[in-house]
């Protein structure tokens, strides 16, 4: 975090609710991510774990801001909702994809020791058709539900910062 120093009593005092203002954002930030991450739908971890926030921003005189977030892609479509287009998966690590499908035709399925089909498929690529994703919020609620936290924090350290 930056320290603002300036000169003369106006200056000093302004600048000590500036650095006030920063410590209580900062703060503010810790306690939304960590809300957001227990908020936050759980498949394989990758979007808690990457919940964090950024460093005090001013906006202008008497506005400030911080922000909290994520920078996985998937994020805003699990946070708001919405449709996935049709696209084509593959492989990262492994010559073929390998998965479950009970539901799929017979013709694809692997067989067994004994030669009969298994509910196992391996293909090369799959051509995903796109799906619905319903809003699963983790975000928004966790800032909503801190407000009243955020507030007590901010007047908190700008007293301190006088006292």
């Amino acid at each position: 975090m930056a320290t603002v120093k300036r000169t003369g009593k106006l200056d000093k005092l302004e600048a000590r609710l500036e650095n006030a203002i920063k410590r209580g954002l900062i703060e503010s930030g810790m306690i939304v991510a960590q809300r957001a991450t227990q908020k936050a739908p759980r498949k394989t971890g990758r979007l808690k774990r990457s919940i964090t926030h950024g460093d005090p921003e001013k906006v202008d005189k008497l506005k400030w801001k911080i922000a909290v977030g994520t920078n996985v892609e998937y994020a805003a479509i699990q946070e708001l909702g919405g449709t996935t287009p049709p696209h084509e998966i593959r492989p990262k690590n492994k010559k073929a994809l390998r998965f479950l499908w009970p539901e799929g035709p017979d013709h694809l399925k692997q067989k067994d020791k004994s030669g009969a089909l298994t509910d196992w498929v391996i293909l090369g690529k799959v051509n995903h058709p796109g799906s619905k994703i319903p809003a699963q919020p983790y975000l928004r609620p966790a800032l909503e539900e801190s407000k009243p936290i955020i507030r007590a924090l901010i007047i908190r350290n700008v007293v301190a910062a006088f006292e």
